[in-house]
């Protein structure tokens, strides 16, 4: 994102609110979904959006609701605003001037830690799109050649990262089924 004038952080927002309106926001909540995003961008304001980890949103999302005033459904709204930017959004946001040359960098794989008690399956807000860029595009190449429709292949991604998300954040392809 282009933090430099608000010409650039603007064209930035509104690419955001045009994907939330996408993924099936409602249009009169679509200024809170874009409230929370850019309240989270200030949560670190020295560190770029896409350089954020899962620590750093459940960080954020911890301080909401700590926070008084905040309701525990608004709580739930940002978490959903952040997944849609980091799930949906920032993986395909490109702006001509900001377009890499080179092929993207890859990232060393974390280890797998397994988070013990509450919901093993909670994906946090694009943890396994940074993690498993090349998985995304596998996923999504293989569904739309088979030509399912869009609805089915979000369908398809949310579960592979459940899977993943259960088996914290595992590399998949070491993940087997056990023989019974």
């Amino acid at each position: 994102m282009d933090t430099s004038n608000s010409k650039g952080r603007s064209g930035f927002w509104e690419a955001y609110r045009a994907c939330a309106e996408e993924n099936r926001v409602a249009s009169d909540r679509l200024p809170f979904f874009v409230n929370w995003a850019k309240t989270f961008a200030n949560f670190l304001p020295r560190k770029p959006l896409k350089d954020r980890s899962g620590k750093d949103i459940e960080a954020f999302l911890a301080d909401l609701r700590e926070r008084r005033g905040i309701a525990d459904w608004q709580v739930r709204q940002a978490e959903h605003a952040l997944k849609i930017l980091y799930e949906n959004f920032l993986p395909g946001y490109a702006p001509e001037r900001d377009a890499p040359a080179g092929p993207a960098e890859k990232k060393p794989l974390r280890k797998a830690t397994v988070k013990t008690g509450g919901i093993r399956d909670r994906v946090v807000p694009g943890e396994f799109e940074r993690r498993f860029c090349n998985l995304v595009e596998a996923v999504k190449t293989k569904i739309r050649s088979r030509h399912y429709s869009y609805r089915t292949e979000t369908s398809y991604l949310d579960w592979v990262r459940r899977f993943t998300a259960f088996h914290g954040y595992a590399i998949p392809e070491g993940l087997t089924l056990p023989l019974q």
